[in-house]
Formats: C-alpha cells, structure tokens, sequence
C-alpha cells in the first residue's frame, strides 16, 4: 500500500476522514499533515471599533464572511467583555 501525502488538516476528530478513507479504498495510505495555520491580525483596532460603537465610525452593522471572521469578532468581543470585568472590580 503507497502512501499519499495530504497537504491538510486531518478530520479524525468528527469521525473517519473521508479523503483518507477514499485513499484507502482506493489501495493508498493517506497521511495528512497540517501545514496551515490561522493567525489572528489587527485584533487591536477591531476591538477598538467595537469598543466605540457602531456612532463613533457610522456603522450600521457587521458582515461575518468567514468562520475565522467569526473567530475574530468572538475573541474581540470575549476581550472587551473581560477587559469592562477587569475595570468594574477597581
């Protein structure tokens, strides 16, 4: 059985994975490997936005395109929300 090297995160944690499992079947073993990683950019200035409010830079809402979007505006969020704990017990 020849190894076939998949440039991608695995997907073992929800089950088989299905690119691996076709590999098999097809005689081959497949190995994923992850060679991406996500990084988070510009976390300050987002939260900076959120901090001020949609009046301060005339937003009338907020378009998440992405689930990394998604991850950033959560994170900025969680951020603010600790940092207003923090001040609050001063």
């Amino acid at each position: 059985m020849a190894n076939v090297l998949l440039l991608r995160s695995s997907t073992t944690d929800r089950g088989p994975d299905k690119y691996e499992d076709a590999f098999r079947i097809a005689g081959y073993h497949g190995v994923s490997v992850p060679v991406l990683e996500t990084v988070l950019v510009h976390m300050p200035e987002l939260q900076q936005i959120v901090a001020q409010g949609p009046k301060v830079h005339a937003l009338g809402g907020v378009v998440v395109t992405s689930a990394r979007a998604c991850e950033a505006w959560r994170a900025a969020v969680i951020e603010l929300a600790k940092t207003a704990q923090r001040a609050g017990e001063c």
